[in-house]
């Protein structure tokens, strides 16, 4: 073959790559065109009404969403919310279950063909959730999505890959009418980490989670077999607190506290825990308030009336910083025999080395015992 011939072919080869890469690049710039003509055309508020109907037929709370939706389409398959809320159940009066100012979640849109979930991190802005459980024992958050559905839509996709949760500036906010109690928490972080969720999605793992607050911080994992049942769970926890005295203010705890203002200050805790069929094992315990360090385990039986035990180990105190109360003043302070009789606890306290008014103790010990 001449060198003219091959040179004619190999331009023709050219020219050939050159219209194929064309055409190529003409398809995606379409379908880009495509994707941004449906996001700028397409209102995905004529669908606010649908929307709000299938979640209050999911979960029989009525659903209201008052700001504007947004949709993203590539990669991720995003929609992103406004002020919403979801009602209580009826019969049940106070603020709505939850409510938030900004919402986003998204999926991946290729997987999502293949059957497959990839989640985007699910982000809430001001998120607040306001439990209530009525005096007749009823609570707001029970029965919230409904048993049923098409088994075989619901096995259309595989187990969902969820790369995490963010809520800031959030709010919680429990009554408890039976019991008699209101506990409030305000303006806090949540931040959980990728989220595993294996085939039969019977078992789920968290590696990471953070929670932040004023200025407590809690860390940990989580991982928690949901089936064959009994659940099981188990993680890792890890507390630092700047002041225990701030904090049992910020969560509305009235408990005697100590007199002396330095007492009950600077806290961390570092442990693992287990939850097995309502029985729960913290161990081992390494706590550390004020000056005072400990080591040791909590447990909890999953009985009819629970039983708490505990066996801790300090290293020294000062009992008098803690034992003479803002409440009693210099009177010496009095275990609350009734509320721990009704707790049922068991357990030991010692301490290596213990001070009292002027009397210094080695190896003191306490010893509960309220069966």
């Amino acid at each position: 073959m001449s060198k003219a011939r091959r040179h004619e072919g190999s331009s023709s080869g050219v020219k050939i790559a050159k219209w194929i890469a064309g055409i190529v690049l003409g398809l995606f710039a379409l379908v880009a065109l495509t994707v941004i003509t449906l996001t700028l055309v397409i209102d995905p508020n004529r669908y606010r009404g649908r929307l709000e109907t299938a979640v209050k037929d999911a979960t029989g709370r009525p659903f209201r969403l008052a700001g504007d939706l947004k949709i993203t389409w590539y990669p991720w398959l995003a929609v992103e919310t406004g002020r919403a809320e979801l009602g209580n159940p009826p019969g049940t009066e106070g603020p709505p279950l939850v409510q938030w100012k900004t919402a986003r979640m998204g999926v991946r849109l290729i997987p999502l063909i293949h059957g497959e979930l990839d989640i985007d991190r699910i982000r809430f802005e001001g998120l607040s959730i306001a439990l209530k459980r009525t005096a007749d024992g009823q609570a707001n958050w029970e029965n919230l999505l409904k048993p049923g559905g098409d088994p075989s839509r619901e096995k259309r996709f595989s187990a969902p890959r969820i790369a995490g949760l963010e809520i800031h500036d959030g709010a919680l906010d429990f009554v408890d009418e039976k019991a008699g109690s209101h506990f409030q928490l305000a303006h806090w972080n949540l931040d959980i980490g990728p989220v595993d969720i294996n085939a039969d999605m019977s078992q789920v793992a968290v590696p990471e989670w953070s929670f932040k607050v004023a200025e407590a911080q809690l860390a940990g994992s989580l991982n928690a077999t949901l089936e064959p049942k009994p659940l099981r769970a188990s993680g890792a926890l890890s507390v630092q607190l700047a002041s225990a005295r701030k904090f049992f203010a910020l969560l509305r705890i009235e408990a005697p506290l100590p007199k002396d203002k330095t007492a009950m200050g600077p806290l961390s805790l570092k442990t693992s825990w287990a939850l097995t069929d309502g029985a729960i094992a913290v161990k081992p315990i390494e706590l550390k308030l004020d000056d005072t360090a400990f080591t040791g385990e909590l447990a909890r039986s999953n009985a009819a009336e629970p039983l708490w035990t505990f066996d801790l180990h300090g290293d020294r105190i000062d009992l008098r910083r803690y034992l003479i109360t803002e409440e009693t003043s210099d009177e010496p302070f009095e275990l609350p025999v009734k509320a721990l009789k009704a707790l049922r606890v068991q357990g030991t306290l010692v301490f290596d080395q213990a001070r009292f008014a002027d009397a210094d103790m080695k190896n003191a010990r306490l010893r509960v015992n309220t069966p």
